[in-house]
């Protein structure tokens, strides 16, 4: 098996892995979001932002989710949804008063409303 072939076939692996976990511990938001962001690092878009947003329609809470959720938003030019969810994701940074998270979600938004005006 050549080199792109073994990655391509750890990957699915992973991504599989990842959705079993959601399956045996639905409650739990760190699995939904390994899957979220290993769609989005695949460039699959569409799958990571319906991962996305069931993660944060059940765990509101879960910060670290908003700022890869808004990333794959822009990725398919949907900014405007981009910029609500970081908008979300910073009022509930601060909510939780994680500022490092919150920071960074606003600097996210700095840049989304400076590149897409």
């Amino acid at each position: 098996m050549d080199e792109e072939s073994r990655l391509k076939r750890e990957g699915m692996d992973r991504i599989e892995r990842l959705k079993a976990l959601v399956e045996k511990i639905p409650q739990q938001p760190f699995p939904r979001y390994g899957l979220a962001v290993e769609y989005k690092n695949r460039s699959n878009h569409k799958k990571a932002i319906r991962v996305f947003n069931d993660l944060v329609e059940r765990h509101p809470d879960y910060v670290p989710a908003y700022f890869h959720f808004a990333a794959s938003l822009r990725a398919l030019g949907q900014d405007k949804k981009a910029e609500n969810i970081l908008k979300e994701g910073i009022a509930v940074a601060a909510k939780q008063g994680e500022s490092h998270a919150r920071e960074e979600l606003e600097g996210a938004l700095t840049e989304l409303c400076r590149t897409s005006s």
